[in-house]
């Protein structure tokens, strides 16, 4: 088992590294990490807490996705799933920074399937 805190911009490729080290590979992973935060309108919201949301609810997904879809051959079923939300579909005051970037999940899921990569698929699911 690996425990990290995603919150800290690090832990993706520390995760990434530890488990390349191993020799692990994964097929699935289930990308929910995120906060809602910082809210309210744009012009009071703080500036590390944006870059903090895009970095933990964007970047860290990412990352994780792609070490997914290298960790095993083309071969073997991968699956990636990036819980999205509502707020991704529709725009709701005070949350700018998280319903961008539970839309820019959704967009990447579509993207990453339209590579048509053998043996991955990817899709973004809201729950809700």
């Amino acid at each position: 088992m690996y425990a990290e805190d995603l919150a800290d911009p690090a832990a993706p490729q520390r995760l990434v590294a530890a488990l390349e080290r191993d020799g692990l590979a994964v097929d699935l992973l289930i990308n929910n990490a995120g906060t809602i935060g910082p809210v309210g309108a744009l012009s009071v919201q703080d500036t590390a807490g944006i870059a903090h949301a895009v970095a933990l609810n964007v970047g860290t997904p990412l990352v994780l996705a792609a070490a997914v879809a290298a960790s095993v051959p083309a071969t073997v079923e991968r699956r990636i799933v990036h819980v999205s939300s509502g707020a991704a579909r529709r725009a709701i005051a005070g949350w700018s920074v998280y319903c961008t970037t539970k839309a820019a999940l959704d967009h990447h899921a579509r993207t990453v399937a339209e590579d048509a990569v053998p043996g991955l698929r990817i899709c973004s699911l809201a729950p809700g």
